[in-house]
């Protein structure tokens, strides 16, 4: 009897260890990695832009000196969404998403150009410099203002008269390095070849978009271009003040 009980025991732990066999053990679930670089649209490397995942995860994390992010230990099997959040740049698309994450995946991101797009100045928003010049023609009554990423750009400028009048041309911009304004120089070819030189700065906290722009004349004049450093105001050592200051909200 005690044999046979000796024998069951031993059948029975056989049993429980083979029922533990590593067939049948849950392997860990595979994790991958989302990584990118991050960039203007000269291609120069952003550094230190919050980088938002959502979706299969919640994190965040900044662009390194190379303009790299990376996510890792992402669940496989899963969807995401990487988002780059920074006041100084617009993206398009403003995020990438990946479905049934299965393998490491790369999602770069290039800023476009933040004067890119359709903006629109009228009423007060018109420099009332543009009112005295175009005075004869009951002064200036809306601007459409409209740059591509091409770098290039049309004006359509409706006077008071309802005449209208189209410009058309080239642009080079840069960042400066006081706060969030820009250099601009403008090459204008149609209806007259012209170059004026001047400054923006884009305020992308309101919705839509909002622009301050000042821009002079200088070929063929004497005319001083307002400056970063001197600030909005400075157009010819700031004989003119603020009447040079346009005023621009974002269509698209």
């Amino acid at each position: 009897m005690k044999k046979l009980f000796a024998l069951a025991l031993l059948f029975s732990v056989v049993l429980f260890f083979a029922g533990c066999s590593d067939d049948e053990v849950t392997p860990p679930a595979a994790t991958y990695k989302i990584s990118g670089t991050i960039t203007d649209a000269s291609g120069n490397f952003l550094a230190t832009v919050k980088v938002r995942l959502t979706g299969g995860k919640t994190d965040s994390t900044t662009t390194d000196a190379t303009g790299k992010y990376s996510f890792t230990g992402l669940e496989s099997g899963l969807s995401f969404t990487v988002t780059p959040v920074t006041p100084d740049f617009d993206f398009e698309p403003i995020n990438k998403q990946t479905s049934n994450l299965s393998s490491d995946v790369t999602l770069d991101f290039a800023a476009k150009d933040g004067i890119t797009g359709l903006w629109v100045s009228a009423g007060t928003n018109v420099a009332p410099l543009l009112d005295i010049i175009f005075a004869a023609s009951g002064g200036v009554d809306t601007i459409y203002a409209e740059f591509f990423a091409n770098k290039s750009y049309t004006v359509k400028q409706i006077n008071g008269d309802a005449s209208v009048l189209n410009y058309t041309g080239t642009i080079s911009n840069a960042k400066s390095t006081v706060g969030n304004i820009y250099t601009i120089i403008t090459n204008q070819s149609t209806p007259s070849a012209a170059t004026s030189e001047g400054i923006y700065e884009i305020d992308r906290t309101q919705n839509p978009h909002f622009m301050q722009y000042e821009i002079v004349l200088t070929s063929g004049t004497q005319n001083v271009p307002p400056t970063p450093e001197a600030g909005f105001g400075s157009t010819n050592g700031g004989a003119l003040g603020t009447i040079n200051i346009q005023k621009y909200v974002r269509v698209r």
